[in-house]
């Protein structure tokens, strides 16, 4: 089973350096989260805990770190086409590339050299 793009929603939230605490939506679990701080994943339990709406940060985000938190679908699992994945060798000077019809930028998950990159909205 695949989710639909629509069936999940993305956060964005800027660090301060002292803020810890960043809300969610109710029902969500560190195991429905996918959390990026400057597009490095942050691992459940070692980066950050999940009660009720809120995720709270083991240690602060720094001031204007980009910090992404994509919520996944809650019981609403449905069956789509099969995930699918497109690699491609930077060649220096191409921005484009080629995705399949239907996806948007907070629908899809793109890395470069292993980082997660954040969608422009």
């Amino acid at each position: 089973m695949n989710v639909a793009a629509t069936y999940y929603s993305t956060r964005i939230y800027t660090g301060t350096g002292s803020q810890t605490a960043f809300t969610i939506s109710s029902g969500q679990s560190a195991n429905t989260l996918f959390v990026f701080n400057n597009g490095i994943c942050q691992f459940p339990g070692d980066d950050y805990t999940v009660s009720g709406s809120t995720l709270t940060f083991v240690i602060a985000p720094a001031g204007d770190e980009v910090v992404q938190i994509r919520e996944m679908p809650v019981g609403r699992v449905i069956p789509t086409s099969v995930p699918y994945m497109r690699r491609y060798t930077a060649n220096g000077v191409q921005t484009t590339f080629t995705v399949s019809s239907g996806q948007t930028a907070n629908s899809m998950f793109v890395y470069e050299n292993g980082v997660c990159q954040v969608p422009v909205n």
